[in-house]
């Protein structure tokens, strides 16, 4: 009966929302602040403490950081039913946050298709994913900004990847059996940070990416603790994906996303600056102990900055720090 008021509840609440959906927008002091989770792994029919506990460190989060916007990073869900997708959202949805997804490696793992789960998703209260172009890999590739008050140029780009998706005919892989990005995705980015320079003045907007499995350059950010500025912990192997197709290499040239952030490595997440650009994990919500999110926020002012921390289930908050060039 709870899970069926709560489905009516999502349907009436869509049809507003959809009427009413705005573009986001950064406070009246110029703060937009961001909470990634990450890797939740929900599954309501484990009958074990797990799925409060993270549940708990969800809704404790939102409430002591009252974030802007909320982007779940991948492997958010473990089983074949579309109620945890409610019961996993339905934090932000509650307290009327805006928030996004974007797939894992293992949300479609369960008989249902990722573009099965869009479509269910998108149509939820203050979801502002989005199935994204057909004609690129993967399902959710999209792009939302971040609006000044009086301003018709975005302050800053939120480009959001899925670089997770099995691929037809895809070479052996030795680290798990995940995609890469995809050559019509980069060129997908580019052709829209250059429009979006364009509209600047030739100017690159600031931005910031999000995905789900790590870029091959984040292994340079603990081989190089000193250069890198790195914050935080690694704990496992950073497994990356099948290839590297080039997407740090276009955002180097490009000029606009100062920072990533990712999933995937349940131990991992550690920070640092290579080539001018902030490699991040987030800090997931399903193996490592205590179970904690990331949280960043950018201030309307054009520039290459953002500060970020970790705030754990625990209550503390550690490895802030501020990024900017």
């Amino acid at each position: 009966m709870r899970h069926l008021f709560f489905v009516l509840l999502t349907i009436s609440g869509a049809v507003i929302f959809a009427q009413e959906k705005q573009e986001l927008q950064f406070s009246e002091n110029g703060v937009f602040r961001i909470a990634q989770i990450t890797d939740t792994h929900f599954n309501s029919q484990d009958t074990s403490e797990t799925p409060k506990e993270r549940l708990k460190m969800i809704n404790m989060v939102l409430d002591t950081e009252k974030p802007d916007f909320v982007i779940y990073t991948g492997d958010n869900v473990k089983n074949n039913s579309l109620k945890d997708q409610d019961i996993l959202f339905e934090p932000c949805i509650r307290r009327k946050i805006t928030w996004a997804f974007i797939f894992g490696n293992h949300d479609d793992e369960y008989n249902i298709t990722r573009e099965e789960i869009m479509d269910y998703v998108v149509k939820m209260p203050y979801c502002y994913a989005e199935h994204g172009p057909k004609e690129i890999g993967g399902v959710g590739n999209y792009i939302l900004t971040v609006h000044s008050r009086n301003k018709s140029i975005p302050g800053v780009v939120l480009y959001c990847f899925d670089n997770a998706y099995k691929v037809p005919h895809q070479p052996q892989c030795l680290s798990g059996p995940v995609g890469w990005f995809s050559s019509d995705q980069i060129q997908w980015y580019r052709e829209k940070s250059k429009e979006y320079a364009r509209k600047n003045d030739g100017k690159p907007i600031p931005a910031l990416a999000f995905f789900h499995v790590p870029l091959d350059e984040y292994v340079q950010i603990p081989a190089f603790p000193k250069e890198t500025k790195m914050i935080g912990d690694k704990k496992e192997k950073e497994c990356v994906g099948i290839l590297n197709s080039g997407l740090f290499q276009a955002m180097f040239e490009c000029g606009d996303v100062m920072g990533t952030f990712c999933g995937h490595d349940h131990e991992n997440d550690y920070i640092g600056i290579l080539h001018g650009i902030a490699l991040a994990y987030g800090r997931s919500a399903c193996q490592r102990k205590p179970y904690g999110a990331r949280l960043i926020e950018v201030t309307d002012s054009g520039k290459r900055t953002f500060k970020t921390w970790i705030r754990l289930s625990t209550g503390e908050k550690i490895n802030e720090t501020v990024i900017q060039k």
